[in-house]
């Protein structure tokens, strides 16, 4: 982590001011989901950079997309989905040097899912022609890197210079944590400790190179982090939240019949970070954001 370093605090736009402007990169793929063994199958644009765009947007949000896709009928797909949202996909760019990303989702009876790239070959979610220089950042007042880990195993430098780009012009910055395997000092590198920050407790584990094994370990390890605001998911156990340096009780989440679970935690962390920069309490933001996942999970996909 970066701990010496210091980023500026998320606070929102100012009563009166225009709708917000965020950057979102993350992760872009096209899921194929299957239902239970020899189920339904649907195809379902997908990835955290999709998916947090996307509720930005319906949050109110003037979300601009950072990345590329294939020139393909999935990359096709994908963009016409963001651009029926309300998401600006200028800066998404279109290669033929490579096919969007596809991946196998197996969607298991109690809503938990698996997931095996159906592409061998790491697609490169991120190029040197989404930011070519800090003029383009004008405007904007807030980056959200959405699947953090997978851009930095994919696209190292890339994303790191994106995120150091964005900081020196002054935005604000949030984080969506992953599972996807990468350098954890990059992850570490990449974050300061005044930036918004949320995932579950295996990704935090990790972050802060801790083992947690119950909600009380998880808080101790919160209050000794440097990181000063924390989302950690936490199921249907809802939300630990640290927050401006004080690390906050669990935050409930809403009781669901859940159907799948795939996207809940960038709808959560999406949701959260909108009503912050519209100048909502924290204490909403996790209110709203709590019961949007849980609505998504009710459904067989996000987009619905």
């Amino acid at each position: 982590m970066a701990a010496a370093m210091k980023g500026r605090m998320l606070t929102g736009r100012r009563d009166g001011a225009a709708r917000p402007r965020c950057l979102c990169v993350g992760p872009i793929l096209m899921d194929r989901l299957r239902f239970g063994t020899g189920g339904e199958e649907t195809l379902c644009p997908g990835g955290n950079g999709v998916i947090s765009s996307v509720v930005l947007a319906q949050r109110g949000i003037r979300a601009t997309l950072l990345g590329q896709v294939g020139k393909d009928t999935y990359g096709d797909s994908i963009r016409r989905l963001l651009r029926s949202r309300d998401v600006d996909v200028s800066r998404l760019l279109v290669t033929s040097s490579a096919r969007t990303k596809v991946a196998e989702i197996r969607i298991l009876k109690d809503g938990t899912w698996l997931r095996r790239s159906a592409e061998p070959k790491l697609f490169p979610y991120l190029c040197e022609g989404n930011l070519k220089d800090e003029s383009e950042i004008r405007g904007f007042c807030h980056l959200h890197v959405a699947g953090l880990q997978g851009l930095l195993r994919v696209a190292p430098d890339i994303t790191l210079q994106i995120i150091q780009m964005c900081r020196d012009r002054g935005l604000t910055l949030s984080f969506g944590l992953t599972g996807s395997r990468c350098d954890q000092r990059l992850v570490r590198r990449a974050i300061a400790i005044d930036d918004v920050v949320i995932g579950t407790v295996l990704e935090f584990d990790r972050l802060l190179e801790r083992r947690t094994n119950t909600h009380e370990e998880l808080h101790g390890a919160l209050r000794l982090s440097s990181l000063q605001n924390c989302a950690v998911t936490l199921g249907r156990s809802g939300v630990l939240v640290k927050w401006r340096g004080t690390v906050w009780g669990r935050f409930p989440a809403k009781s669901v019949v859940v159907r799948n679970t795939l996207g809940a935690g960038d709808v959560f962390a999406a949701v959260m970070i909108a009503e912050i920069l519209k100048r909502r309490s924290i204490s909403t933001a996790l209110r709203l954001g709590t019961s949007a996942a849980g609505g998504s999970v009710a459904r067989n996909s996000w987009v619905e």
